[in-house]
């Protein structure tokens, strides 16, 4: 509910502009003018909400991993310390994590505005 407010209070901002623009200089055709999809139509194709639970879940378990990974990688660097068993495993979901972190990126959405 709160992103269809916040989907009418952008085309309300918009129409407001629109009408300026024309009030001082005529018509005035850009990028700003192209209608925007609504959050029903971008979560349709994928796109998923900034706040939503999935990405913030992803992000602090990001900051997780980055600390642990933190703390590992000179341990492992400077005393040489063999990746195998449990290890080897956390070590691999890790680099899967931030795999899945790079391509989620890609589909999160934005804040316009």
């Amino acid at each position: 509910t709160d992103l269809l407010v916040r989907d009418s209070l952008q085309a309300d901002q918009q129409r407001e502009q629109v009408s300026e623009s024309r009030s001082f200089r005529g018509p005035r055709r850009s990028l700003q003018h192209v209608s925007r999809v609504s959050s029903q139509d971008q979560a349709e194709r994928g796109v998923l909400h900034p706040d939503g639970t999935c990405c913030i879940s992803c992000d602090l378990l990001g900051v997780l991993l980055a600390a642990y990974e933190l703390v590992l990688i000179p341990v492992v660097l400077v005393w040489k310390f063999e990746m195998r068993g449990v290890w080897l495993v956390v070590s691999w979901a890790t680099f899967s994590f931030w795999l899945f972190d790079l391509a989620l990126t890609f589909n999160k959405g934005t804040y316009v505005g």
